[in-house]
């Protein structure tokens, strides 16, 4: 048995072919990418073999032939197919029924019926199961079968179509589409053609012939493959030449001709092309017109940028022309479209983008007056008045009209005697009657036959006589009428007779009769007002104002009057009037204007005179009338020559009642910057803009921030130069100043000084007060306010003395060093014991004070924490401080800029001062500091001293502050500093001992690190 197997083994192991697929595995097995895997698992081993799948169909069968071999038998051959790896075999289909699986290139097909036609198709498939496809088919008749009867008449019947696909008439068919007859029987493929024809134009697109590969015939159903996709959209018919078709009894197809038999139509798969398109415009609506190539449905958006978000339209019928109409469009504006349209077989097109501007409306009709003539003044002679004026700057302005009465200024162009219509600045009235008060209104008149509210003025022309003796003073009389001036204020006495009554208006008198056509704007050609008996100044200064203004008139107040400047080409602009002040721009005129509703429904006048600085106060008057809408009274006060502020004086006369209500106020004109002429004229407009919306918001604060800021920049420079640390002390340096003034014509004397100290920290107190009294008693015989180093000094007469010094936060005397004779910084210390004061002799004791409410241990102890709060505390004072100084600062500057005065120039200097002592105190005093390299956190209260080499002397001491900064001044020269930190307990230690060093300008520049 064991030899058996051992001989089996031999033999496997040396066949050559294992020994083939073994040399192949183990080459395959050395590569770095074999498609072989090898597990060992024991005495067996497996090899995987990876293998790429067959996807490739074989060859279709071609040649195929059917022959009836008998009533019952038929037998069918064709060539043989190829494929890429292996055949594997064919299906025979009858019908298109599988009727056998072969692996030959014949098949006879048997038990069929005798006389009966039969239609076969092969399909080839290989060994990876790919089919090939069906052949083209082949068709045979079995023979009769030989029965007793007699034989069968013979098939004389052509076969005929049972039916078409596509169907005759069928539209939106596929333009790739295969055609196919079904007939009535079996057919078998003759020589024939099929037509393809265009049914506009019976032009032949396809020509196939019957017995062609692309013809296939299956028992009764032929199908045709076209040559070539047909054209979308259009309408074809087919035609099929007779005998291209046979029964198996050899019967021909009658075939199928004209247009009427086998039609149809390609569906439509073209986008449709949008052409021609044009957009009408108005001031607010547009048209969109535009046609297609094809009836189409249009859709159309539309807005002010590409995104067409304003709104849309959608067309909802089909046509070739097109017209979308869009509403409710902003004029002037320049709009973007987008048209899509849409053919019946939803084919959509390439879009269509476009721009249209709306139409930009015409101006309003100009229903604005032009501002009135300037200046307007009468010179009168015996016979003649000479008038004189300055026309409006109004862009339009076309002429100034003036008009004359006898009986009241005329209230509207038509009113009265036509003086003058021209484009001058000057005329001559002549003719006048002597010794006669004439009243003349000038209207100015713009391009749109506007008129504005008029200037007035009067003149009486000379006499020719003497001038009449002063009026008696006045007189008494019984019936208790009070005597008014022109003014309506009481003069005191009483009148022998009543005052006499007033003139009747339009009475005798007038140049003219008044025209009978109402005057524009709902005024009355009736006389203003009663004559002026005499001229001094102001229209209605001599009016006989007999009686008292209505209440509703006398409760009229500045504030409802409104003033508005008026600009070319810039928006109006209402003034804010400021107790009394309206402040407006010289170069603009500035309407004058109050609520028809506001005043009563009386005769009345309203003008307002405006005295002018710059020319000794000369007045220049102004009517304000009915606006055409008769919603305000209004007069324009023109543009002005100067900058200045401008008293005026609008008189509200009341006709019914006798009576004139006076209102004063002030317009405080300023002229704009004029800047370069390089500078274009819209930056220029914009910067005058800029400056008069922000002048209103500057005059309302300047007066709360200009101070607070100056206050703020003298406080940081107090605090700066000083160690103030409360109220107290702000006084003492108020003290020290005043004696510092009162003593600066004295002889200075030397006198020695003592220092106050804090006990703690030794840094110098400054301002502390210290008071020398005599023993026993508390009789000041000195007093001292210490100076920036905690210094003092006295000058006492002989005698028995005590000194109380005192300081905010402070306790005197010390408890901390009392019985003490020095300390680590200073000797002669004091703590209010009695001292002897001889002949010539001077104090010179060191005081120190305990602070109250500090623990230098817990300070020590949290030091890091402390310096952290304190700076960021000290950061964010200062921040504060310097928003608020230069915001005071920025608002004094503007204020100067705005309107110019010395008290402003006088406020920018003290800021400018500050500012300059800051930088001067910066520079001249180099703040040290003592720092902790380790840590970074300043060293505080550490005490320095600066030596004078080889003689071992300290010529300078000082304490650092709590953040380790320290300052002093000595000659210069060369020194050596030694630095002693703070400890916990309070004693020092040296930490620090420079080498020789120069200071040039006897200061140190350089943070010291230890």
């Amino acid at each position: 048995m064991r030899n058996t197997a051992q001989h089996f083994v031999k033999n496997i192991f040396t066949h050559p072919s294992f020994l083939s697929v073994f040399f192949l595995a183990s080459l395959l097995l050395t590569t770095p990418y074999s498609p072989f895997t090898v597990f060992a698992a024991g005495n067996q081993f497996t090899i995987g073999v990876t293998v790429t799948s067959d996807a490739i169909p074989p060859s279709i069968p071609t040649n195929l032939t059917a022959t009836a071999i008998s009533s019952s038998q038929i037998d069918c051959s064709w060539t043989a197919s190829t494929d890429n790896v292996a055949i594997g075999g064919y299906v025979v289909r009858r019908g298109g029924v599988a009727v056998a699986t072969t692996t030959l290139t014949t098949f006879s097909d048997t038990g069929l019926v005798a006389s009966t036609l039969y239609g076969y198709t092969v399909e080839a498939f290989d060994t990876s199961s790919n089919y090939s496809g069906e052949s083209a088919g082949a068709s045979a008749t079995t023979n009769a079968g030989g029965g007793g009867g007699p034989p069968p008449p013979p098939d004389i019947t052509p076969p005929s179509i049972g039916s078409l696909d596509p169907t005759n008439g069928a539209s939106g068919i596929s333009p790739t589409t295969t055609l196919q007859i079904a007939f009535s029987e079996n057919v078998i493929v003759t020589a024939g053609t099929i037509y393809v024809k265009r049914q506009s134009d019976a032009v032949v697109v396809d020509a196939i012939p019957s017995n062609g590969a692309q013809v296939s015939v299956l028992g009764a159903l032929v199908t045709i493959t076209l040559s070539a996709p047909l054209s979308s959209a259009t309408q074809y018919y087919v035609e099929v030449t007779l005998n291209a078709f046979t029964d198996g009894a050899g019967n021909p197809f009658a075939g199928i001709s004209g247009s009427g038999t086998w039609s149809f139509t390609t569906h439509d798969d073209v986008s449709p092309i949008i052409l021609s398109v044009v957009a009408t415009t108005t001031y607010t609506t547009a048209t969109i017109n535009f046609v297609t190539n094809e009836n189409a449905l249009g859709t159309l958006s539309w807005g002010t940028t590409t995104a067409y978000s304003d709104g849309s339209a959608s067309e909802i019928g089909y046509g070739l022309p097109h017209a979308i109409g869009i509403g409710d469009l902003a004029t002037s504006t320049l709009y973007y479209f987008h048209i899509v349209v849409k053919d019946p077989s939803n084919n959509m097109s390439v879009a269509h983008t476009g721009t249209f501007m709306t139409q930009t409306p015409p101006p309003p009709p100009d229903t604005t007056p032009p501002a009135n003539p300037s200046g307007f003044f009468a010179s009168p002679s015996l016979t003649s008045v000479s008038l004189s004026w300055i026309n409006p700057s109004d862009l339009d302005f076309q002429a100034v009209r003036i008009l004359r009465r006898t009986t009241g200024y005329p209230a509207n162009h038509t009113d009265g005697v036509l003086v003058y219509d021209g484009g001058a600045q000057s005329f001559v009235d002549t003719g006048r009657a002597t010794g006669t008060l004439y009243y003349y209104t000038a209207f100015a008149r713009d391009a749109a036959l506007n008129y504005s509210s008029g200037s007035i003025v009067s003149a009486t022309t000379d006499s020719g006589l003497p001038p009449p003796p002063p009026p008696p003073p006045p007189a008494t009389c019984l019936d208790g009428i009070m005597n008014q001036d022109e003014t309506g204020i009481d003069t005191g006495g009483v009148c022998s007779t009543p005052p006499p009554p007033p003139p009747t208006p339009g009475g005798i008198g007038s140049d003219t009769t008044p025209p009978s056509s109402p005057p524009t704007g709902g005024a009355t050609s009736t006389p203003i007002f009663p004559p002026i008996t005499s001229t001094t100044s102001g229209p209605f200064v001599n009016f006989p104002a007999t009686g008292t203004p209505s209440a509703e008139i006398l409760a009229i107040t500045l504030d409802d009057f409104v003033f508005t400047q008026v600009g070319v080409g810039t928006p109006d602009v209402i003034l804010v009037q400021k107790r009394g002040v309206t402040r407006t721009n010289g170069e603009k005129n500035v309407r004058v204007s109050i609520s028809y509703d506001k005043l009563p429904d009386v005769l009345k006048t309203i003008a307002i005179t405006v005295a002018d600085p710059n020319q000794n106060n000369k007045e220049s008057s102004y009517l304000l009338g009915v606006n055409a809408t008769k919603t305000a009274y209004e007069g324009v006060v023109p543009v002005f020559v100067e900058d200045g502020k401008y008293p005026f004086t609008i008189n509200i006369v009341d006709h019914e009642n006798r009576g004139i209500a006076r209102i004063s106020g002030v317009l405080d004109v300023y002229f704009p910057l004029k800047l370069p002429t390089m500078i274009p004229p819209a930056i220029a407009e914009a910067v005058n803009q800029a400056i008069e919306i922000i002048q209103a918001p500057v005059q309302n604060i300047s007066p709360y921030a200009v101070p607070v800021g100056v206050a703020v920049g003298t406080g940081q420079a107090v605090l700066l130069a000083t160690n103030v640390g409360s109220v107290y002390d702000v006084y003492l340096l108020i003290l020290k100043f005043i004696g510092l003034l009162t003593g600066l014509f004295r002889r200075k004397r030397h006198e020695p000084w003592g220092v106050v100290y804090d006990s703690v920290t030794k840094r110098p107190l400054d301002p502390a007060y210290v008071i020398a009294q005599v023993r026993d008693t508390e009789n000041s015989t000195g007093e001292a306010i210490t100076d920036l180093d905690g210094r003092y000094g006295f000058l006492l007469n002989p005698g028995e003395y005590t000194i109380v010094a005192n300081k905010t936060h402070y306790k005197f005397p010390s408890d901390k060093l009392r019985g003490r004779v020095r300390d680590e910084f200073y000797e002669n210390l004091y703590f209010g014991d009695p001292f002897q004061v001889r002949e010539g002799g001077t104090v010179t004791y060191n005081i120190p004070l305990d602070p109250v409410e500090f623990d230098w241990n817990e300070y020590a102890k949290n030091q890091e924490k402390v310096f952290q709060v304190y700076s960021k505390n000290a950061n964010i004072r200062m921040w504060i401080f310097n928003i608020v100084f230069y915001i005071g600062l920025a608002f004094s500057v503007l204020t100067l800029f705005l309107s110019p005065s010395l008290l402003d120039a006088l406020v920018v200097a003290i800021y400018l001062g500050i500012i300059g002592f800051q930088v001067f105190w910066g520079v001249t005093h180099k703040v040290t500091r003592v720092i902790n390299k380790l840590t970074g956190n300043p060293m505080p209260f550490a005490l320095i001293k600066v030596w004078l080499p080889g003689l071992d002397t300290v010529v300078k001491k000082t304490v650092a502050d709590a953040s380790g900064k320290f300052y002093f001044l000595i000659s210069p020269g060369t020194y050596y500093i030694t630095i002693e930190e703070k400890l916990p307990d309070g004693s020092y230690h040296e930490v620090l001992h420079t080498k020789d060093m120069a200071l040039p300008k006897g200061v140190v520049k350089e943070d010291f690190l230890i």
